[in-house]
């Protein structure tokens, strides 16, 4: 079964449709760790930061039936893509990507965004990726000086009992 790393956003709603897609997401896979929440700017314009943090998952599904999964529990937390206009949607309700896949190469947006790679630091900060030359807290120290705001008073996992 793949170790996933996940990349997971939201500006509208976050911190409950972060936490409610993590309950979805657990029902069907097994969610092994969740980052710290970092709340950032938008990208390319928008006026709600968004909150994003990375998850670790494994499941017996195929990367094309995780992604499926993945846009039903979007589509569940109200994800619309397309806003009246036929233009990108602005408000994120909440969005799902697969980072790295087993030992499959990344995706690009690891090596350009502070949003991904931090996040994705904290829960396997030894990882090398395929494809990348370096371990994650390498990559993410590349991004030392962006605006991220920890947010420790989100937390998107149970707990542990103990």
């Amino acid at each position: 079964m793949p170790h996933v790393y996940l990349s997971i956003g939201s500006n509208h709603n976050a911190a409950d449709n972060l936490r409610r897609g993590v309950r979805l997401l657990a029902e069907q896979v097994s969610v092994q760790a969740a980052s710290r929440v970092y709340e950032t700017a938008p990208v390319g314009g928008g006026s709600a930061n968004y909150l994003n943090a990375a998850l670790l998952i494994d499941t017996p599904l195929s990367r094309e039936a995780l992604k499926a999964q993945l846009r039903q529990i979007e589509a569940v937390c109200g994800r619309v893509r397309m806003d009246a206009e036929g233009r990108k949607s602005k408000v994120v309700a909440l969005d799902l990507d697969i980072i790295v896949y087993g030992d499959e190469a990344p995706d690009a947006d690891l090596a350009l965004y502070a949003y991904v790679a931090v996040p994705m630091a904290d829960i396997a900060p030894d990882l090398n990726p395929g494809g990348e030359s370096k371990p994650l807290h390498t990559l993410a120290q590349r991004f030392a000086n962006a605006d991220l705001i920890v947010r420790d008073d989100i937390q998107l996992l149970p707990p542990a009992e103990g």
